[in-house]
Formats: C-alpha cells, structure tokens, sequence
C-alpha cells in the first residue's frame, strides 16, 4: 500500500548500485519520483553524489538536468510486443502476423501510414473491420510521441549500453498514458 516505503527502498538500492559501479541496473519510473525525489523537499537520484557517471536518464518529457530523450523506432517495435500491450481476437492476431511476415520490420509504419483502401488491396483475405482496427492501434502507437518512423531513433542501443557498461539506467515514463507507457 501507499506509504510503505518501496520508492525509498528502490532509490537506497539504486544509489547503492551507483556507488558500487559493478553491475547494471534498469529502473523504470511511471510515477516520476525518482529522478528528483517528485514534489515538495525530497530527493531522488538525480541527487546522489554518485550520479554523475553512473545514472544515465530517459524520459519521455522534459526534465531539469542532463537527460536523453525517450525514443524508440517503430522498425524495433514487434507483434508480440504490441500483442502484450493490446487484447486482439484471433482474427486479428492473424492479420497481424500477416502483415508482419509481408512488410518485415516496417509492418507497423506501413500499417498506420497506408490508407485502408491500399490495405485492403494488399490484403483481400482480411476483413475491412479487422484492418481498420489494426490500423487505428498502429496510428496511436505511432502518435504516442515515443514511437518513431525513423528507424535510426532509438534510445535502445544507448540502454542497453549503459546497462552493459554497469550504469544505473532510469527510464522515466511518468508523461505517457496506459498503454503508451507499456
């Protein structure tokens, strides 16, 4: 329950992870209260004498001090990610690895940004219905401001890197909703 201490017990880990510089650690905020402690005088990681060099910070929207901006290409992005974040009906599940097997790793640029008529041509065994609604999930996945068509946007690699480089890794998701934020 709230007021437990699960936040301060995870900023004490964290710091203490900073500190020791040994191994890599991911931390994923959705409440915004680690960075800078959140409101009023508390503090977060941001405060740690040991965060220069060893936190590396990603957020989906502006926060004080140095940070990267959170940023992930739409040609990474998989069906079964998508599938963990949405509920499909097996019609839909089908059309969706359909498309995938026909557009790659562009499936879901392609999907958001074809018109449906296009995508009726190149899929006449999926129903209309079936495809506007996998359209409309590409579309809002596309438009979370997260999500992007330029394949060479992605701040995965430079996570991944901090991680192997033994950095504590603070991705701040508090400016997303619901399923952008998954």
């Amino acid at each position: 329950t709230t007021g437990m201490g699960k936040s301060n017990l995870m900023k004490t880990f964290s710091a203490s992870v900073m500190k020791n510089g040994t191994c890599g650690l991911l931390l994923i905020d959705p409440h915004g209260e680690y960075y800078d402690g959140g409101s009023g005088d508390l503090r977060g990681l941001a405060h740690s004498p040991h965060a220069d060099g060893n936190l590396v910070v990603y957020s989906s929207r502006q926060l004080p001090g140095s940070h990267n901006r959170l940023d992930l290409s739409a040609y990474e992005i998989t069906v079964a990610d998508v599938e963990n974040v949405y509920s499909f009906t097996q019609a839909q599940q089908e059309a969706l690895w359909h498309v995938s097997s026909a557009y790659r790793n562009a499936w879901l640029v392609n999907l958001a940004k074809k018109g449906i008529d296009e995508l009726i041509r190149e899929f006449p065994r999926v129903h209309e219905l079936t495809l506007n609604v996998l359209k409309r999930r590409a579309e809002r996945i596309l438009g979370s401001g997260v999500v992007h068509e330029d394949a060479k946007v992605s701040a995965s690699a430079g996570i991944v890197s901090a991680l192997h480089s033994s950095k504590v890794v603070l991705v701040e998701t508090s400016g997303l909703y619901g399923e952008d934020e998954l």
